[in-house]
């Protein structure tokens, strides 16, 4: 099963994926030991995609625009805000949000066909709307001075399989639904919570030779406790809070370019 997106970058493929409990990363200047394949001398760059490349939670603006067009039931736009509201006010934890999340798009999103969802996405989607200011620039400046972008995302494959067309990062590592015959289930394929999170990033970041991070989360703290250079962009409160100690470097949409720019190898 495929865990992330794949994508040609001049000769190079990069891919990734799980086989039993191991990570299986694969790419032409890889090498292997013991059946698992592993980066060797390689810098790399650990992104989240949601407020941080992203202006908001790109999973749900689809939903609200599907519900718009009549593709998925109404309620999903209530239901998603209700959610996200009680979060922000600290009635439940990211986990339950999590968990509530996924069960809400089981819901909505069951039995709708792949192929709808993707030619929606590439018809009526506004990606200019919501990508930050610094967001192709960064991907672009990463890629020439040679990291491997890697996207670590709870957004949906279908959605940063045409994120990828926009900005050109080299693979990704996000959720997905289970499928049948083209439809989409409700159940998943891939879930990114905390600990596939913490597994699939120690895994490609084990032998890098450089590292750098940007999140805005406390759930984006899986990979920034592991890269050379953590950075956090416009963290809410409760992010704030727990990077105390921590070497993380907060910028924002006016600085980020700058500040990260100021620490590539």
């Amino acid at each position: 099963m495929i865990y992330a997106g794949w994508r040609a970058y001049g000769a190079v493929t990069a891919a990734c994926g799980r086989q039993g409990d191991a990570f299986i990363i694969e790419r032409a200047t890889c090498s292997m030991d013991n059946n698992l394949i592993t980066f060797r001398t390689m810098k790399i760059a650990v992104l989240d995609f949601d407020y941080t490349l992203f202006e908001g939670y790109a999973r749900y603006e689809l939903g609200y625009l599907m519900e718009e067009e009549g593709i998925i039931n109404h309620g999903f736009s209530d239901e998603v805000k209700a959610l996200q509201t009680a979060y922000e006010d600290g009635q439940i934890t990211y986990n339950q949000k999590f968990a509530d999340d996924k069960a809400i798009f089981a819901n909505y999103f069951n039995g709708i066909r792949r192929a709808d969802v993707t030619k929606f996405l590439h018809d009526h989607f506004d990606w200019d709307k919501y990508f930050y200011p610094h967001s192709s620039k960064l991907i672009t400046t990463l890629k020439e001075h040679g990291y491997l972008t890697v996207i670590v995302s709870g957004c949906w494959d279908f959605i940063l399989e045409e994120a990828q067309e926009m900005l050109d990062f080299d693979t990704f590592f996000c959720s997905a639904f289970k499928e049948k015959e083209g439809m989409l289930t409700n159940e998943f394929a891939t879930i990114l919570d905390y600990q596939s999170k913490r597994e699939f990033s120690g895994q490609i970041l084990a032998e890098a030779t450089h590292s750098i991070g940007l999140g805005d989360s406390v759930a984006d703290f899986e990979f920034l406790n592991l890269v050379n250079h953590p950075f956090l962009f416009e963290p809410r409160s409760d992010a704030i809070e727990a990077s105390k100690g921590k070497n993380y470097i907060v910028v924002n949409r006016g600085d980020a370019l700058e500040k990260i720019g100021a620490v590539l190898q």
